[in-house]
């Protein structure tokens, strides 16, 4: 894969206003994100400079984005979530599941 990239894997609490810095790099820009919600029964709400509006991540589901983000945090979990986010500063290749896996 071209360019830089980010891997971070994690646990979420529950709760409203939880708020986990899942990138955290104040030098990284992300042109596009994957984020997996790793849990059965739960919603993941996630927020980031860049974004419009905040991301509902389904459970066990994956949700790609593509733009340019330099923060990105959990802020809400309907449970203690587990979650993975592969980011990547190159705009291509797409990323996939098969980059985490």
């Amino acid at each position: 894969m071209a360019g830089h990239s980010y891997f971070k894997s994690g646990t979420a609490a529950a709760g409203n206003g939880t708020s986990v810095d899942i990138l955290g790099e104040g030098n990284f820009t992300a042109r596009q994100l994957l984020i997996v919600n790793l849990d059965a029964a739960l919603l993941l709400t996630v927020r980031g400079l860049g974004m419009y509006n905040d991301v509902i991540v389904a459970p066990k589901t994956v949700y790609r984005l593509v733009g340019s983000y330099r923060e990105l945090s959990i802020i809400e979990a309907t449970a203690t979530a587990q979650f993975v986010v592969m980011a990547s500063d190159s705009a291509t290749p797409a990323l996939s599941m098969t980059n985490i896996t």
